[in-house]
């Protein structure tokens, strides 16, 4: 018998079916090539890289088989092989040589939806470019955008809800509120609701449903526009799949959390689609004084996508991509945070007043994209979309007639501060405000690539126009309530559009055009561009009486002639960046350009809002070799004027703008990896670390509660000095672990100088995640994730009104399958 099983197993092994394992490099700097394609000719079947640069095909058949590999960027390459049965795994190594590749319509719509490109050439581009890939998204299936960009440097967050709903982010020493100073895009197209109007409004793209999260920032990032100071974000969407593809990912966790995703699409020779459904829900981690109501949201996603496409010999190749989104939202979310004193007894408390207060959002864009390509060196994009966002959030505003920041500033000294938690009280003394906007958006951007050749110079020539128009109508009312036995009760129901500042309309246009030549002579590659903006900007204010009584503000159906406030504007904003390849695998770069937000029409006819101008620098250095990666880059932002806004998310809600006068911030940005093998574990290692200073240059007091009395020589809030991410993983073929740390020092929470003042500050938050994924089965894989493994409960921020807590330790759970 035991002889008889052991020659079954020796011939099973001798009969063993072939297999195929590989790795791909660059040639010149042996960095794996990852996304790379590989394919069976003749074939259907195929395979793609890893992040470290390795395929494999197991269960072959005896034969003769030619492999082709492609990757964006890169020259094909293909080998022939012979297999038998038996044969020890075949090791194949490809070394990539980089070239100029004309891009098919197809792909020149992805690139348009990129801003970093498709190929591993961003890393050499004359400024900051980062890119979370889907295969970073996955290690922990994040659907906060917080702490998807921790893993970039010089990008700063303010947390607010523990979920990244509202997200605050600034980036290279820019403001952090709302997102207002950066530029917010979706596959390339500005997704802000009214990026010119009033951009500094609550909104942001689902991430948990995003295939890859861009980061750009310097001097070649101008072209996107308006905001030209920090940078942008682009949230790059699901793409349409090479081939039939279906995906599925369904998570549970604490608080009846659940997450889903579905994912599934196909693509032919002249046409493709995809349809998506994504779903996030949760109870919430506060609990309510007095209260057994939810504290959570639940949010739904969909996206459409079909693309028609030219055969592929066709004379003028074109495509035509059209995309489809819808999101709804129910928030629990409030306004009110908690004293200093409060939050140190129960930082997942709140009040009984916020019971009531609730986001209600609904967004939707259409965006019809084309391609052609006359010539096989230049092609045409133009993109015509459109952004509807509705939105009304209903949340406590004043409380015994004082306004909920200053009760919160003062605390139980405060003489209804008791009310914030009463049982029982007078009828009004709630005031919530229902924080009802229409956002609209739309425009034609059109963009054209030409490569050529100059004076023996390689030129990639980009320019391009937008045409685009946004609004934002606010129509508001206040409802006044009283609490009944722990309940708040309505006592007296508002009125639409009517009460201080309750209907208005904001309106812009904007036509901006840019201009920029990449070109390349002898070691150095110089990338020089110009963008030009012409604005206009409106607000209509139906601040009128049509009752006749003798109040202001009362014109509810619009009936009377507003008031019109408006600013025009032209800003011409110019970028220099050069890089000197000193090897293949050894960059230095610097830039220069000029930094440019535009401000709104102001609110009084002897306003003197200007738009916010600076002097932007950035200069240091890039290794790329094998494994390892090196990036040192150092900034230095010079103002001429900082511009200030007083929402009610950092002030009092007036929507002025106001002039700060100089700034200078400087900053160092370090980021490093390595990727190690040892005894068949990969071990991926990667860091950044972000270094800040700051400086008010000018004296200047204002209503914005975060500055307020200034004096030269202060620091910005909510900018910390010091920040850190690392992150490790632990990498198998059936198996994977990855641990994550991320550490943020104070942060001053109004401006000052000296050391911080208790009462005056953010804590210092350091946070460990943990995940691990297991395949049971080939398409099929378990994952655990674990948030916040050492419960960090900190005060992350000081503002809309009160301080706020960070998400306790959470664990999540889950299944994902695709095929």
């Amino acid at each position: 018998m035991k002889t008889f099983l052991l020659t079954l197993s020796l011939l099973s092994i001798t009969l063993a079916a072939p297999s195929v394992e590989g790795t791909i490099l660059e040639k010149d700097t042996r960095v794996p090539v990852g996304f790379a394609n590989v394919v069976i000719k003749g074939t259907d079947v195929g395979s793609a890289t890893n992040e470290f640069g390795i395929f494999s095909f197991e269960n072959l058949t005896s034969g003769s088989y030619t492999f082709e590999v492609s990757a964006v960027g890169f020259e094909k390459k293909e080998v022939q092989v012979s297999l038998n049965d038996g044969d020890a795994p075949l090791n194949l190594l490809f070394e990539m040589e980089e070239v100029v590749i004309e891009l098919n319509p197809v792909n020149v719509i992805k690139e348009r939806a990129s801003v970093v490109g498709l190929s591993q050439a961003f890393l050499r581009i004359p400024g900051a470019a980062s890119a979370v890939t889907k295969r970073d998204l996955v290690k922990f299936n994040d659907t906060d955008i917080h702490k998807i960009i921790a893993r970039v440097p010089g990008v700063y967050v303010q947390e607010e809800d523990g979920y990244g709903l509202r997200p605050n982010i600034g980036m290279r020493g820019t403001g952090v509120e709302r997102s207002s100073k950066i530029n917010m895009m979706e596959d390339g197209i500005l997704i802000a609701p009214a990026p010119y109007a009033s951009p500094a409004a609550y909104y942001s793209p689902s991430a948990g449903r995003m295939e890859a999260v861009e980061i750009r920032k310097g001097s070649s990032q101008i072209k996107y526009g308006p905001n030209t100071t920090g940078g942008s974000i682009n949230y790059v969407s699901t793409s349409i799949p090479e081939s039939f593809l279906i995906n599925a990912r369904l998570e549970g966790g604490q608080w009846s959390s659940l997450k889903n995703l579905v994912q599934f699409g196909n693509s032919g020779p002249v046409f493709g689609y995809l349809f998506e459904s994504f779903g996030v829900k949760t109870n919430g981690f506060k609990h309510i004084e007095n209260s057994a109501l939810p504290t959570g949201f639940d949010k739904q996603d969909y996206l459409f996508k079909a693309r028609l496409n030219t055969a592929e010999n066709f004379f003028i190749p074109a495509a035509l991509e059209y995309k489809f989104s819808e999101t709804n939202e129910i928030s629990h979310e409030t306004y009110l945070g908690l004293t200093r004193t409060d939050f140190r007894e129960d930082p997942l408390s709140r009040y009984a007043a916020s019971s009531l207060d609730e986001m209600n959002s609904y967004h939707k864009q259409n965006v019809l994209t084309a391609v052609v390509k006359p010539f096989a060196s230049m092609d045409i994009t133009a993109a015509l979309y459109k952004n509807e966002f509705d939105r009304n959030w209903y949340k406590l505003s004043k409380v015994g007639g004082s306004v909920i920041s200053s009760i919160l500033q003062e605390g139980n000294s405060h003489s209804q501060y008791a009310l914030l938690n009463a049982v029982n009280s007078d009828n009004d003394d709630y005031q919530i405000k229902a924080n009802n906007r229409m956002y609209e958006s739309s425009g034609l951007q059109i963009v054209s690539t030409n490569r050529f050749n100059l004076f023996g110079s390689k030129h990639n020539l980009l320019a391009g126009v937008r045409f685009h128009k946004d609004e934002m109508d606010r129509f508001q009312k206040v409802d006044k309530y009283g609490m009944q036995n722990g309940s708040l009760g309505l006592t007296t129901e508002g009125v639409w559009g009517t009460g201080s500042k309750n209907n208005r309309l904001y309106q812009a246009e904007a036509t901006s055009y840019f201009l920029e030549d990449e070109f390349s002579f002898s070691s150095f590659t110089v990338t020089a561009g110009i963008r030009m903006e012409d604005i206009l900007v409106k607000r209509y204010d139906w601040s009128g009486d049509a009752s006749g009584a003798g109040d202001s503000w009362d014109d509810p159906n619009r009936t009377l002639n507003p008031t019109l406030k408006q600013k025009s504007l032209k800003a011409v904003v110019p970028g220099f960046g050069i890089v000197y390849n000193y090897t293949p695998a050894f960059q230095f770069l610097a830039g220069i350009h000029k930094g440019f937000s535009p401000p709104g029409p102001g609110v009084d006819e002897e306003d003197d809002v200007n738009p916010e101008e600076s002097i932007n620098m950035e200069w240091g250095g890039r290794y790329h070799y094998g494994m390892m990666q090196f990036e040192a880059l150092a900034f230095h932002n010079r103002y001429s004027n900082l511009l200030g806004d007083d929402t009610q998310f950092a002030g009092e809600g007036t929507y002025d703008q106001f002039n700060a006068g100089k700034v200078n911030v400087d900053g160092l940005e370090l980021s490093a990896s390595y990727k190690l093998n040892f005894k068949s574990v990969w071990i991926p290692i990667s860091m950044n670390y972000t270094f800040t200073t700051s400086q008010f240059m000018t004296s200047f007091e204002s209503g914005f509660d975060a500055w307020g009395t200034v004096e030269s020589g202060e620091e910005l809030p909510y900018i910390p000095k010091h920040q850190l991410f690392s992150e490790i993983g632990f990498v198998k073929d059936t198996w994977n672990t990855y641990v994550r740390f991320r550490h943020v020092n104070s942060m001053r929470t109004v401006a000052g100088s000296g050391d911080l003042v208790d009462t005056e500050k953010t804590d210092a938050l350091t946070f460990l995640d943990v995940s691990g994924k297991y395949k049971i089965m080939k398409k099929v894989d378990l994952f655990l994730t674990v948030n916040n493994v050492l419960n960090m409960q900190g005060i992350t921020a000081s503002r809309p009104a009160g301080v706020r807590p960070s998400m306790p330790r959470s664990v999540t759970a889950g299944i994902s399958f695709s095929f």
